[in-house]
């Protein structure tokens, strides 16, 4: 008799291997780097939460499974089983043993390197530029913030409202729109601000805020940008 799917939060991460030292087990996410000594390969594997790293010795593997290694650029996305062992060097305390790999999507000619790379064309390749370790760490910790001020909020029982993006409406100063061309309905403007919404949600809740984007846009001779 089938068991059905798995639900999504038992599939196990990095985060969750500190205490399953010994134990073999299989994981899935991306080649953060590659580096070999000898007869003994290395690799970062990154799963969104967090990176190991997982040694490849030759005497371990089958020969097909160890030679897989020269298709491992950076990017690729792959299924890994090994077993897990303590490291002194690693973040969790762990690293991992490997057995077995199975390539699921290559990945050639990564466009964005360790090397240095200027602003303009990493906002080019923004949705690649997110996997970095900078960019990643800033999405968590603003997360994190986020998070705090919510359960705070919350602790008082405010509630959260949705401000729209588009309005028809002025919210702080009319110098400061932007205007967009809304099909057939004419000209709308980005929300400068959620507080009109907010003021009118008040009278059913008592206690809001929202967390909604606002755009202002600004005179740079102005301001002596």
């Amino acid at each position: 008799m089938s068991q059905g799917p798995k639900r999504w939060n038992e599939r196990l991460y990095i985060r969750d291997l500190a205490d399953r030292v010994g134990e073999t087990h299989t994981l899935q996410g991306w080649v953060q780097f590659t580096c070999k000594s000898g007869k003994i390969r290395f690799l970062g594997l990154r799963d969104g939460s967090g990176i190991v790293q997982c040694v490849m010795v030759q005497e371990e593997m089958e020969s097909q499974q160890f030679d897989l290694f020269s298709q491992l650029k950076q990017e690729t996305s792959i299924r890994l089983t090994g077993v897990v062992q303590p490291s002194e060097r690693s973040q969790y305390g762990i690293e991992i043993l490997a057995r077995e790999i199975e390539i699921l999507g290559t990945s050639n000619q990564f466009p964005i390197t360790p090397k240095e790379h200027g602003i303009d064309f990493l906002l080019g390749y923004r949705h690649l530029w997110l996997r970095s370790k900078r960019q990643a760490a800033i999405s968590q910790i603003r997360s994190t913030i986020i998070q705090a001020i919510r359960d705070f909020l919350f602790s008082f029982h405010f509630v959260q409202m949705d401000s729209p993006v588009i309005t028809r409406s002025v919210g702080e100063e009319p110098k400061g729109l932007f205007s967009v061309d809304y099909f057939d309905l004419g000209t709308v403007y980005l929300a400068q601000t959620g507080q009109l919404y907010l003021e009118a949600s008040i009278s059913a809740h008592g206690r809001v805020f929202c967390f909604g984007p606002t755009f202002l846009q600004r005179n740079r001779k102005q301001d002596g940008i």
